[in-house]
């Protein structure tokens, strides 16, 4: 069954990638009329001709003031727009930037407006990981608008079951929908080191190649992966290469100098037509999150590293929904991380064991089979109230 007809949806993101991209290509592609208002398309997000796209304020993630700054601005912007020309429209509102789904309270409250959430990181939870506790006033004000604006949604939907689970301690009635992040299979995929060019550039042919890629964030426990690389200094077989920005860049070249850590590399964020090249130069690849935001957000490079045959290195609590994928298909390992002592050992064992190294570069090229596009077509279905059996 069919619950209403959606003649325009306005979606809203500061930034859009690839994923949220095929969820708004996938509602025009069946004849929506579909607006994105967005502050940027990174390269990974190619928007279809058929959706207009109305620009706002990008988003900055220099430091947390800067980052703060550009989601109000962004926010603020996108209050406006939804005022005075969408005001009819129905809203599928993410967390980026992390206000942003109050906008759709506020319109369903006064307007009666409808809107659907998709939860990336889960707010106030998220900000445990820059020292905000559970006691403070802010944490207790969001958590209390949260269970007004979740029991107001058409739908919510999150991307892991830790995090469902977290949305429905808000209210006995949620049903959060699952829907697990994707990659395109064909674009990122196992390439050999003497074939990739990336490789040769960055001198990693005759080298076991710990990547870190993405944010260097609050929430990601980058700590750790320093602490990794002075301990396996002395191991000439071994380099490490970070790849990104974020808060605790500055940290991590810090620590290079101090600790003299000539294992370990830092690049800036690479163009997108590389990342089929940069994520196969891994020979193993970190995933990270500290212990505060377990159960807040959930990596979608860890999809990046399964689909180009990649072994992982999780660095967090056991109960993340990354972690129970890299147990289920058996494509890594996940530690604590003070666990540096076994961390070396399954380094080790990569290294010294070839037959297991390349089961499990099998086996994560496998489990990306599990996680491919036609996921991004469920979103349209529930939207529309389409039974998924039709």
């Amino acid at each position: 069954m069919q619950k209403d007809i959606v003649e325009e949806i306005i979606f809203v993101n500061q930034v859009t990638g690839t994923l949220f991209a095929d969820i708004v290509n996938d509602f025009a592609k069946r004849g929506e009329k579909v607006v994105l208002i967005t502050g940027e398309i990174t390269a990974s997000g190619i928007i279809s001709p058929d959706v207009e796209v109305i620009w706002g304020c990008k988003y900055n993630k220099r430091n947390f003031r800067e980052r703060f700054i550009s989601w109000f601005i962004f926010t603020i912007q996108v209050f406006f727009k939804v005022l005075f020309r969408f005001r009819k429209n129905r809203l599928f509102l993410v967390t980026t930037p992390a206000f942003l789904p109050f906008i759709g309270l506020i319109f369903k409250l006064f307007l009666g407006k409808k809107f659907d959430l998709l939860i990336y990181d889960i707010y106030p939870e998220a900000l445990k990981s820059i020292g905000i506790n559970e006691r403070s006033m802010i944490f207790k004000v969001w958590g209390f608008g949260n269970k007004i604006l979740f029991k107001r949604a058409e739908n919510i939907f999150t991307l892991a079951k830790t995090m469902a689970n977290l949305i429905e301690t808000y209210g006995e009635d949620l049903n959060p929908i699952i829907i697990q992040n994707w990659v395109d299979i064909n674009f990122v995929k196992p390439l050999a080191k003497n074939e990739n060019k990336f490789a040769v550039e960055h001198n990693q042919l005759d080298k076991f190649t710990i990547m870190y890629s993405g944010n260097m964030g609050a929430t990601h426990n980058i700590e750790a992966i320093v602490n990794l690389a002075f301990a396996l200094k002395n191991d000439r077989r071994i380099e490490f290469l970070l790849i990104g920005d974020g808060d605790k860049r500055k940290m991590v070249e810090a620590e290079k100098e101090c600790l003299r850590l000539s294992n370990l590399k830092l690049l800036p964020y690479q163009p997108f037509e590389l990342l089929p090249l940069s994520i196969s130069c891994a020979d193993l690849f970190v995933v990270t999150l500290t212990l505060e935001a377990t159960s807040a957000s959930v990596p979608s490079k860890t999809f990046y590293a399964l689909a180009a045959g990649v072994p992982i290195l999780g660095i967090a609590s056991e109960k993340t929904d990354f972690a129970k994928i890299i147990r289920k298909y058996s494509c890594g390992e996940v530690f604590t991380g003070d666990d540096i002592g076994k961390m070396k050992i399954f380094i080790n064992k990569l290294l010294g064991e070839e037959k297991y190294l390349e089961k499990i570069k099998r086996n994560s090229r496998l489990a990306s089979l599990n996680f491919t596009k036609s996921n991004s077509t469920k979103y349209y279905k529930y939207v529309k109230g389409i039974d998924e059996n039709c």
